[in-house]
Order: structure tokens, then C-alpha cells, then sequence
């Protein structure tokens, strides 16, 4: 099946799955052969860090692999930034953003993810999705890649989150998850561990063989992992992996796996920190995955070079290990794309993925020095490398498949000697450079305000002597910026001269830190450059980061339109004003928007000086889901072309009434059932699954057919029967095969 076609499917809503996955049906069992060498690897390590692109971290390291551009949705070829060493946000990375950013294959709407949200990839013309790190920002990893093996096509196994994509590192599949879990009580747990009870419950999306997207309580039972198939031919292995007291312990993923969690092979579970000291006593098991505490992961916003020393630190001490050294081989790899830009379609062998290209590095005195593999790799290829290794059966389709990464080895070569690195002192500015993008000469409104931080990663106090910007352009402007938490302290903290930072924790988890705001309020037209300077009692003082911004004459007013939710079949349409603040007429060449949205050019050829015109965005949405898109306006204006985000979600399914209030009802008693209505405006049959409620919900009946074709409705009817007293929100929970599914239509109710 081709790509796009597949992608169309899924991305459309059009969950016709059953052919697909019997194109690739399970095949548990077969015995995997050694090619010839490989007993010379005794020990294989698998260290996954987080949330990175091919292009973000290794794109600027060779040219055939690699880009310096970044292609977005409306067709503008920007090129890549320098990415900070720590991000100013996340960028939002689920199952439908990842089929988003990819587009069918144009890989060209990364700059769409989570648009009107804090994880969005291009927040105010910040493009945070289009970064990437050079030579300088991550010495040691391009020095990784110089004296070893570099995976240049290495796709992670799911389009989407670290949740399933941990799971295919242990499994060769997520059993059908495709979504981080939600509903978190127990913060810092996506599994067994998590809530599971009246008080609530964690849940996480799963894509069934027929399509329907339901929802499961993340923890897996009857499933087959490595684990059971290392234990079942005596070979030893650990997970190295955060305790449930760090934000990481999220990505544990045996944590998910009932029969290891709640068995004795959780005792194999271990503190992260454990690695190197087993290292160091010669107990290192066969088979070993490390999964970094939260602050050395590498993911948004924690520090890029942390997370790189920790990487180092664990390498050190493999290497100083002579006889451990000789028979090991390292798979470092990042567990999913993260959000950012990646130029490189991924093949899909299933509706599962692949995902954009991942960071992959291959370690070992018998990989080939210097080599970078094109050869398509995914999770289950490291999976594959160890079944061949120890003579195991294979876990299922995934990595029976895979290609197994013996190219980037030669068994024949001298054994590569150790590379001891140096450890980084770690920059204190969070950024090096800061896009400030895009603002109107003279309007306020239209400032642009970013953050940036200064964080103590010294084991002494760190005292700020001045903070300077050398442009009014470029203002520091107190506390007009939401600012970091100081760890040390707990407090949001703004840096100011005379602030003190602790120093930082001796085992590194805590750096403290401040914020600082820089206002972007162009006086200029046109490219605007300027640099931050922060002096300080640190030796490398003074830490500077150059600003970069346009300055524009035309005004787009709202820069984010947002539409709301509009059945299939129907359209909504919203004005933009369009205002030259100039004092000579700007000329109009071209208004468009792009996906699901249509403007029409009420504008002319040019717009007079202090003159305004009304662009009218019409959104029409073709398929369920969210719909981003962005309306551009090219002009004679020397920041040029100008840009609205514009956000919509499209309805497949339609509730009538849009949700259910039961007022007060005794407790102990039961109400009389309320009926919903679901309509199905998909264009082609949805096929529908479980019909739950919350606790103190009921749902006393429902006739929706297993198939509800398009144009068709069906009925739900849900009584409240309150266990106590006071307010109790609930939720319907309808499972279908539209990529909105599970629909949520909200229920209120008062015990008395």
C-alpha cells in the first residue's frame, strides 16, 4: 500500500484497518540465527533518551542525511535555527501530531503541531519545531558518531508519543496504544502503578484490530515481552530505569507490563543509577536498557548538554571496563520525534508507523569507525540484534522483519579502542540564540515576548551582576514572562541584578534558575538583530545571546483565529484585518490559506497608507480531528510573507445535546435516564465499540449498531445514581473508529 495512501486513511478518519493488519499478521516464534561474529558480543546495552528528530541532532552532520532548511505548510523554505540547550517549551508529539507533521509523505505541517497551545512547534513565530543542534552544542555526540556508527535512517516504530514507542522497545509493539496515557492521579506513573478505582481510573487510547479507538487501563496482561523471552532461555538482563520518585518513572515501561510489575522480574528493575556501579563490580547483565532520570533526558525543558554528560558518564565507565568493553555493544537512541522537523518520509509496514527518524547511535570495538548506515532501521531491529544474538524466537511481525544492524559492524576489524570523553561544563544561558519573530513597527499589541533562562549548573552560587540588551528593540522587560520554578527554592523566580542562584545539587538533579523576559517592539522595518549580555561571578561571564526579529508595517489582526469545533458537512466563516501602519501603500500579492481553509482577497492589489481591508477565512473541514492551518499574506512589506495561525477541529461525530446535567439527585437513588443523540457526519460507516460511563454514571441502554453508517444516528441513555454527596462530574465515553474517538460528551450532577 502506499505511504499516502496510508497516512490518508488514518490522518482522514477512514479506519478501515482489518486488510492492513492482515498484510501484517503476527508471526511469534521464529528462531532468529546468528550471522556470523556476532558471539563475539556478550553484552548489549540499549539507552533510549528523549524526544528528538534525525535533523534536530544529527542533521548538520552530514549533508547526503542531513538538512538546513525546514519546509513549512504554506510552502515557505526557512532555514534550520541553532536549537537552544534547553527548550523553552515543549512541542506537543502525539499520535495525531506526528501523522500531522508528516502529511502523507510531504513532511511539511510540523510547523502545525498544537497550534493555540503551549506545545505548539511555532508559538508567535518562535518555529521551535525547525532547530537543530551543530558540532559545538553536542561535541560528544559528533564525536560518538566520528569513531563509531551513525544510524541515519533509524524510524522510530510508532507515529507518536514515548509511551507506545517505549513499549516497542520491550515488545516490538505497543499492543495497540498509540497515545500517552491520561487521567493521571499518581503523576509520575503510565502503568500499573497508576489509578485504577472509583476515585478514578488512567487510561490510555488503543487502536483495535477493526479500527475502533478505545480505551484500556495501561497496564498489559497475557502480553509477551524480551522479558519473558530472555528469562525463558537463562539470559540475564536489567532495567535500568528512574524510581516512581522522579518525573522519568513515566518511561519505565516494564511498569506497564503486569506480568513483570506484579511478578519477580520487577526485581530486575532497577535505580538508573545502578548501571555504572555494576559496570564498575563486572556484573552487567547480557542484556541491559537504561532509561535516564527526567533532568538527564534530554526532553523539553530539560538540558541538552545534562543529558549528554549523563550519556558520556555511563560510556566512561563501559569503556574503562576492559573486558566488558570488548564484548559490548551500545544502541543510544531517542525514543520519538518530540515534535520537531524531520525531512525524510517514513516508511509504513503497518498503521502503527513508522514514525519521523530518530538520533541513533551504534557503539561498540566492532562497529565500523565513522560508518553511516542507510539502512532502515526501527526499535525492533535492536530487538532483532539481540534475538540473533542469543539464539531467541522472534517476539512477533515487527522484528521478524527488521533488519538486525549488522551492516554498521565488522567482526573481522581490530577492536576499536575506547573514546574516554570529557565531560561538559554546561552553559548557564539556556539559549544561544533566541528568534524573536515577527512584530509591527510602532504597535505595542503586537510585541513578541520570549523567555530566557539562566540556570547555575556550578557547585558554587552564581551571582548576577547586570542583565543588558543592546537594542531598545529588544527590552528586558521585568516580569511580563511566566518564569521557571527555582528547584532549589520552589519559587518562580525572574533574574535581576544581584540574584543569587544556589548552587547546583551535588547529585545534578536540581539546577536552580531565573527567568528573564525579552520584549521584541520593533522601531525598524525589515531583519533586526541584537544580543542579551549577562554578566555574572561565573568564569565565563559574560554569557550573551544574540535576537533576532522582523519588523513588519502590516498588521494581521487576530495572529491566531480560532474556528471551534464544526461538524463534517458544514463550514464557519472569520474575518482578519489586514492594516498597513506604513506611510506609503503596501502592494498585495497573494492571500491564501492552506488545508482545510479558503480566504478570499478583499484587499486588492495594495492597501493605502493607515488603511485596512478584511480578509474573510472560511474553514470547511474535510476529515474529523484537528485541523490546523495558517492564512499568509505576501506583500511588498519587508517581513514578508505575514501569517495567521488558524485552528479548527473537525466533527466526524456529532453529540445532541452536547452533553448531560441531572441536577441534584439523592443519594442511594437513581434518576430517570436522559438521552443522547450521536450522529455520524463522516462521509463512510464508523464502527462503533464500548459505551462507558464514569462511576455514579450509568448507562442503561443505547441502540448504536455495531456499523453506523454516514448521515445515520443511534441513542444513549445514561442515568445518575450519585454514591455521595455534593457536585459529581463524569464523562461518556463512546468508542468508535473516528480519529476523535473516544467522543467525551461531558455529564454534571449533584448528590444530596
Amino acid at each position: 500500500m502506499h505511504v499516502s495512501h496510508i497516512f490518508h486513511r488514518i490522518g482522514g478518519g477512514f479506519l478501515v484497518m482489518a486488510l492492513v493488519l492482515a498484510l501484517t499478521p503476527r508471526s511469534r516464534g521464529q528462531q532468529a540465527n546468528a550471522p556470523t561474529g556476532l558471539q563475539k558480543i556478550n553484552h548489549v546495552v540499549f539507552l533510549i533518551k528523549e524526544n528528538r528528530t534525525y535533523d534536530n541532532v544529527f542533521g548538520a552532520f552530514n549533508a547526503k542525511y542531513g538538512t538546513k532548511t525546514c519546509t513549512l505548510s504554506t510552502g515557505q523554505v526557512v532555514p534550520i535555527v541553532r536549537a537552544p540547550d534547553r527548550y523553552e517549551h515543549d512541542i506537543d508529539h502525539g499520535w495525531g501530531d506526528a501523522l500531522l507533521g508528516i502529511n502523507g509523505g510531504k513532511m511539511n505541517q510540523f510547523d502545525l503541531i498544537g497550534l493555540g497551545t503551549d506545545g505548539s512547534g511555532d508559538i508567535s513565530g518562535d518555529l521551535l519545531t525547525c532547530r537543530q543542534f551543530t558540532a559545538a552544542d553536542i561535541p560528544n555526540y559528533f564525536a560518538y558518531a566520528h569513531n563509531f556508527a551513525l544510524g541515519a535512517n533509524m524510524f522510530s516504530s510508532l507515529h507518536g508519543p514515548s509511551f507506545p514507542n517505549h513499549l516497542y522497545t520491550i515488545a516490538a509493539e505497543s499492543f495497540g496504544a498509540i497515545d500517552n496515557p491520561f487521567h493521571l492521579l499518581n503523576t509520575y506513573s503510565w502503568g500499573c502503578d497508576g489509578p485504577n478505582g472509583p476515585a478514578g481510573q488512567e487510561l490510555v487510547r488503543v487502536l483495535q484490530p477493526n479500527g475502533v479507538i478505545s480505551l484500556q487501563f495501561p497496564c498489559f496482561t497475557g502480553v509477551t515481552t524480551m522479558a519473558q523471552t530472555l528469562d525463558n532461555a537463562g539470559v540475564s538482563w536489567k532495567y535500568y530505569a528512574p524510581p516512581n520518585t522522579d518525573p522519568g518513572y513515566i518511561w519505565s515501561i516494564f511498569n506497564a507490563i503486569s506480568d513483570v510489575r506484579n511478578g519477580p522480574d520487577w526485581d530486575k528493575v532497577v535505580d538508573t543509577s545502578n548501571f555504572i556501579s555494576d559496570v564498575q563490580a563486572n556484573q552487567l547483565p547480557s542484556v541491559s536498557w537504561i532509561i535516564t532520570p527526567w533532568w538527564q533526558s534530554e526532553h523539553p525543558d530539560a538540558s541538552t548538554c545534562a543529558g549528554e554528560n549523563a550519556s558520556v558518564a555511563e560510556l566512561n565507565a563501559l569503556m574503562s571496563n576492559p573486558s566488558l568493553w570488548a564484548s559490548t555493544a551500545v544502541f543510544l537512541v531517542w525514543d520519538d520525534f518530540g515534535g520537531d522537523y524531520d525531512h525524510v518520509v517514513p516508511p509504513q509496514p503497518d498503521v502503527f508507523g513508522f514514525g519521523p527518524r530518530v538520533p541513533f547511535l551504534i557503539i561498540s570495538p566492532y562497529a565500523r569507525k565513522g560508518y553511516i548506515s542507510g539502512t532502515q532501521y526501527e526499535f525492533a531491529s535492536v530487538l532483532k540484534f539481540i534475538e540473533e544474538r542469543f539464539g531467541l524466537p522472534t517476539l512477533g511481525t515487527r522484528d521478524a522483519s527488521a533488519n538486525d544492524m549488522t551492516d554498521s559492524f565488522n567482526f573481522n576489524q581490530k577492536p576499536l579502542p575506547p573514546l574516554i570523553l570529557k565531560e561538559r561544563e554546561c552553559p548557564l544561558v539556556s539559549a544561544t540564540t533566541v528568534t524573536m519573530g515577527t512584530a509591527v513597527k510602532g504597535v505595542a499589541s503586537t510585541a513578541v515576548t520570549r523567555r530566557l533562562e539562566v540556570y547555575n549548573s556550578r557547585a558554587t552560587s552564581l551571582t548576577i551582576d547586570s542583565i543588558a540588551s543592546s537594542s531598545a528593540q529588544f527590552s528586558v522587560t521585568g516580569q511580563s514572562c511566566t518564569a521557571v520554578t527555582d528547584c532549589s527554592t520552589g519559587e518562580a523566580s525572574y533574574c535581576t541584578a544581584g540574584t543569587v542562584l544556589n548552587p547546583q545539587s551535588e547529585d545534578g538533579s536540581c539546577t536552580p534558575g531565573c527567568s528573564i523576559c525579552v520584549t521584541f517592539n520593533p522601531s525598524a522595518v525589515g531583519k533586526i538583530a541584537g544580543k542579551i549580555t549577562v554578566t555574572d561571578s561565573d568564569s565565563s561571564s559574560p554569557q550573551t545571546t544574540t535576537l533576532s526579529g522582523l519588523g513588519s508595517l502590516v498588521e494581521l489582526s487576530p495572529a491566531l483565529l480560532s474556528f471551534g469545533s464544526v461538524a463534517l458537512g458544514s463550514s464557519s466563516t472569520l474575518p482578519v484585518t489586514l492594516t498597513n501602519v506604513g506611510t506609503t501603500a503596501v502592494s498585495i500579492r497573494s492571500i491564501g490559506a492552506n488545508t482545510d481553509y479558503r480566504a478570499s482577497n478583499n484587499c486588492g492589489a495594495s492597501v493605502a497608507s493607515k488603511g485596512t481591508c478584511t480578509i474573510d477565512v472560511t474553514f470547511t473541514p474535510s476529515f474529523s480531528g484537528n485541523r490546523p492551518g495558517a492564512l499568509s499574506v505576501s506583500s511588498s512589506d519587508d517581513a514578508s510573507p505575514e501569517r495567521v495561525d488558524l485552528v479548527g477541529k473537525g466533527l466526524g461525530v456529532v453529540w445532541s445535546p452536547q452533553g448531560l446535567a441531572f441536577g441534584m439527585q439523592a443519594v442511594g437513588t437513581t434518576s430517570a435516564p436522559r438521552t443522547l443523540t450521536l450522529t455520524n457526519q463522516n462521509t463512510a460507516a464508523i464502527l462503533m465499540g464500548p459505551i462507558t460511563a464514569t462511576v455514579d454514571y450509568i448507562v442503561s441502554a443505547n441502540n448504536c449498531p455495531a456499523t453506523l453508517g454516514p448521515g445515520k444516528n443511534c441513542t444513549v441513555e445514561v442515568e445518575f445514581a450519585p454514591t455521595q454527596t455534593g457536585p459529581m462530574p463524569g464523562t461518556l465515553y463512546v468508542s468508535d473508529s473516528d480519529p476523535n474517538s473516544p467522543q467525551e460528551p461531558p455529564l454534571s450532577g449533584t448528590g444530596k
